[in-house]
């Protein structure tokens, strides 16, 4: 659950105070312009307005900007603040000039923040869907016998090609197919892929992990099997790991 910002102080140290006559910077052009609030601010108190990504809001008479977050928008909510539109300073590829950095270091934490919420809400997602599915938890047990595929993923070389593999959903998958990838596994030449009740994609050898999945409540499906073609993995540490992985027998 996001945190709620729970004061009109806290608020305002994420936000960058954006006042008539401030310069903003054109990133991609060096372009420089002197904003005119003269109407916006006394038409707009109490109001806040969302374009790509960034946050305006009026408080006090003052305008205010921040990188979106869902705390800011719960918090401002929370306060009465109505939704409107109008003009959202650096939300256009531009930045306030004499803070270029501080707004810079506003949307990197942005950027964590909101992938950590995704992280989150993609995991709740997986073991609310996963409990409706009858599907359980694997044993750390037989999870040691199994090749987790890293988020970042890694590269492979065939013979005939060159790929990367990844895992077979994650936090930016539409959930459509996290549904269909759910509790599934799907086997090819002596190796299987199964995706677990937290959305983890994992490899084995040995066909004597459908037993185990099977009464886990994992069903087959056909989804892609990596590693099970030949394909060598570039990254020696995980290389190894994958050549020494036991087999199910």
């Amino acid at each position: 659950m996001a945190n709620i910002i729970v004061s009109k102080e806290q608020l305002k140290e994420q936000s960058i105070r954006v006042y008539d006559g401030i310069t903003t910077v054109y990133e991609r052009t060096g372009e420089e312009e002197s904003l005119d609030l003269s109407e916006l601010v006394p038409k707009f108190n109490d109001c806040y307005a969302v374009n790509n990504s960034t946050v305006a809001y009026v408080l006090d008479n003052e305008l205010w900007v921040t990188p979106y977050l869902r705390s800011v928008v719960l918090t401002l909510k929370m306060m009465q603040f109505k939704q409107s539109e109008f003009y959202v300073p650096f939300s256009n590829g531009d930045y306030p000039k004499e803070e270029k950095e501080r707004w810079s270091l506003l949307r990197e934490h942005s950027r964590i923040k909101l992938h950590e919420d995704m992280q989150q809400q993609f995991k709740n997602f997986c073991l609310k869907f996963s409990i409706s599915a009858g599907i359980k938890e694997l044993s750390d047990e037989v999870l040691k016998k199994c090749f987790k595929i890293p988020s970042n993923g890694f590269k492979v070389v065939h013979r005939y090609y060159e790929d990367y593999v990844y895992p077979l959903v994650d936090e930016w998958s539409d959930y459509s197919k996290v549904e269909f990838c759910l509790g599934h596994f799907c086997m090819n030449n002596g190796i299987i892929v199964f995706v677990d009740n937290q959305g983890n994609s994992w490899l084995a050898k040995g066909y004597k992990i459908l037993k185990v999945l099977q009464d886990a409540g994992y069903t087959e499906r056909s989804i892609f099997v990596p590693l099970s073609n030949g394909e060598d993995i570039q990254d020696e540490y995980l290389r190894n790991c994958w050549k020494n992985l036991e087999k199910f027998n």
